[in-house]
């Protein structure tokens, strides 16, 4: 992946590391909030400039999203969401030359009616997991201790599509 592109989103998102060949948070994809369809502006601790996050809808209750800095072919990712544990999560597959990579982990959450906050999971935490059961005891238990996610971005709705 690129930097600063390390992690998603996607929703990702520009996610610190797609580790996984499979999806992290277990279940079927959900119905798509459309409220996060559209252009955003968005910036990390990790960069000094903005980049334009687009999430359009995809097939199948996914996402499609691309992070763009403007230097560069963008960031794509495809994600859905799940609930688990009571949380809304989200699985990203990072996608480059349209072939489809592997996956992270992410949630999101609207403190605004324009304001979009992505948070990437610590992907430490799974970093002796080996099975998707392992995955999802480490999951369950980080969502519990509230440890899992750290902030990622933050964005302003650009354009509502």
């Amino acid at each position: 992946m690129r930097a600063p592109h390390a992690v998603l989103v996607a929703i990702a998102v520009a996610l610190p590391g797609c580790l996984y060949e499979q999806p992290v948070a277990p279940g079927a994809a959900e119905a798509l909030d459309a409220r996060l369809l559209g252009a955003w502006k968005c910036v990390n601790p990790e960069s000094e400039k903005a980049e334009t996050l687009t999430i359009s809808e995809g097939p199948d209750h996914r996402y499609r999203t691309e992070f763009d800095e403007g230097d560069g072919a963008p960031a794509v990712f495809f994600a859905y969401t799940v609930t688990f544990a009571s949380e809304r999560i989200v699985n990203a597959q990072e996608v480059v030359d349209g072939e489809p990579r592997k996956w992270t982990l992410a949630r999101y959450s609207l403190p605004a009616p324009n304001v979009l906050r992505l948070e990437a999971a610590d992907h430490d935490a799974f970093e002796k997991t080996t099975t998707a059961e392992q995955r999802e005891k480490v999951l369950a238990a980080g969502l519990k201790s509230g440890q899992l996610f750290g902030d990622f971005c933050v964005c302003i709705r650009a354009a509502k599509k």
